[in-house]
């Protein structure tokens, strides 16, 4: 099921180098260093993470995985709370979806029963 999704994808996660953490754009890139370091795609498999975890508690994941995705995004926020595309961009753009995405994961992970409130959130993307 999905958990056993989430799994695989932290499995994936790349180790050492100056993207610690990150996860390839894609399966096939997995060892090809010049794809993009996504922050949207790292928000989004910490925030589902997130949430399977309130919602199956037999589930344990790799929990030393999640943390080192929560505290690279929260370290790559900027001061006035944007994030980029991707980790590795020459210049970096500010994007939208990833600090959105962003926000939402890092909200979930340091409270992990507020999505039982953000559920109805109309906002939630």
């Amino acid at each position: 099921g999905i958990a056993a999704a989430v799994d695989g994808l932290l499995g994936l996660q790349r180790r050492g180098g100056a993207h610690d953490a990150t996860l390839p754009e894609r399966r096939s890139a997995m060892t090809s260093e010049d794809q993009p370091a996504r922050v949207d795609v790292l928000a989004q498999l910490l925030r589902i993470a997130c949430l399977l975890q309130q919602w199956t508690p037999v589930w344990t994941p790799d929990r030393g995985a999640l943390t080192r995705i929560r505290e690279l995004l929260a370290a790559r926020v900027r001061a006035d709370g944007s994030l980029p595309f991707a980790l590795n961009e020459a210049i970096p753009v500010s994007n939208v979806w990833a600090a959105m995405f962003a926000d939402q994961a890092l909200a979930l992970a340091a409270h992990p029963h507020a999505a039982d409130v953000r559920a109805a959130d109309p906002l939630i993307v």
